[in-house]
């Protein structure tokens, strides 16, 4: 999903390229995949680089998540696309 991504993103927002319906619709759940997996690493556990213990408490765990690839997860889930998309029909500049 996220070779996809890296490869249909640009194209889309560099030449506006209209897609069937089938398209924008994996392209949606797709994101939505995108989102349900940052939920479910606020609920990972993951190894204490220290000790090695695996550390299982949620507040620990997200607080490591947060500090790590959270914000790396939240660019990629963001649906830029569909705003560039949206803002090209409404007749304004598209602007990142």
């Amino acid at each position: 999903m996220s070779i996809y991504n890296s490869i249909l993103t640009p194209i889309d927002v560099a030449w506006s390229v209209k897609y069937s319906n089938g398209v924008t619709i994996l392209n949606s759940c797709i994101d939505f995949a995108f989102a349900i997996d940052i939920l479910i690493a606020f609920r990972t556990t993951y190894s204490n680089k220290l000790t090695g213990d695996e550390i299982v408490d949620s507040k620990e765990i997200a607080t490591n998540y947060v500090k790590g690839r959270f914000w790396l997860d939240i660019l990629a889930t963001i649906p830029f696309d569909q705003f560039v998309s949206a803002e090209n029909k409404s007749g304004g500049e598209a602007v990142l």
